[in-house]
């Protein structure tokens, strides 16, 4: 699989636009949203190794962007965006403007709460000091204090992807 990264904007997006192959255009687009300073692939790159996942599952494809309502590509309209701190918070705001089936949130920074009419799951460690955050109207807040990640590494956490990876694959 011919996988790319791309920093976030306009270009990126029509960028990552050109590379889908007609085979891969009718898969559903998935949109995986970096945490602030994710502008740039991470050597950990938890949201990175999560799409490369999705995309081994078969359940659509992925684009991996920084943080960011981005308008091009919410007409392209997802049927799912994931994201991580800064990302999981605009994730939410994404959501409203193009209305997925599905938005799974991981320890969002800010708590904008769930998209009336889109199926919402936030994945949060309350131990962690970012983040931390329930989303209010979310159908389900799943605490894992276990997880012994700090907030930044928390979408490497295996058992963080296990969990949206199969939040994902039994709602899309």
């Amino acid at each position: 699989m011919n996988r790319r990264d791309f920093v976030g904007g306009a270009a990126a997006i029509a960028a990552a636009s050109a590379i889908v192959a007609p085979a891969q255009a009718a898969k559903p687009l998935i949109v995986c949203q970096r945490g602030l300073g994710g502008y740039i692939p991470t050597p950990w790159g938890g949201m990175d190794n999560l799409a490369q996942k999705i995309e081994a599952r078969g359940y659509g494809k992925t684009i991996v962007v920084g943080p960011g309502v981005y308008p091009e590509l919410a007409q392209k309209r997802p049927i799912a965006i994931l994201g991580i701190s800064a990302g999981g918070a605009t994730a939410l705001e994404m959501a409203a403007t193009c209305k997925p089936k599905v938005v799974i949130t991981i320890d969002p920074t800010f708590n904008r709460g769930a998209v009336p009419g889109v199926k919402c799951f936030n994945i949060y460690n309350s131990l962690n000091v970012l983040g931390s955050n329930r989303v209010k109207g979310a159908i389900l807040n799943l605490d894992l204090q276990d997880v012994a990640s700090l907030h930044i590494f928390l979408a490497h956490d295996k058992r963080v992807q296990m969990a949206a990876l199969n939040l994902l694959g039994a709602n899309i």
